[in-house]
């Protein structure tokens, strides 16, 4: 596991749907937000995908991503997040188009 920080809210939330974990939310800046996650070694592969618009999700679980990665923006629950990272880690295969 290894460090990775995003200030894209779409980009969280596909690494939360992938399986990554967001382990805390820095809100300092108060017109953005920072994402810290631990990623695993299949990171870079989703990353890349996901960059050059090849990443495939199921919308309705992309769309709890979404509400789990808000939760943790608004009020630093990250319960829910590590949570769907549990649940991407076991569906994480085959996710990305090739």
């Amino acid at each position: 596991m290894r460090p990775f920080q995003t200030s894209d809210f779409v980009l969280a939330s596909f690494a939360v749907y992938m399986g990554q974990e967001l382990v805390s939310v820095d809100r300092r800046d108060p017109n953005r937000a920072s994402f810290l996650f631990q990623v695993d070694d299949t990171w870079p592969t989703y990353l890349a995908a996901f960059q050059a618009g090849r990443a495939a999700v199921e919308p309705g679980r992309f769309a709890i991503c979404q509400k789990s990665v808000k939760s943790a923006l608004l009020d630093g629950v990250l319960r829910r997040c590590k949570e769907q990272a549990a649940i991407g880690r076991a569906l994480a295969g085959g996710e990305v188009n090739k």
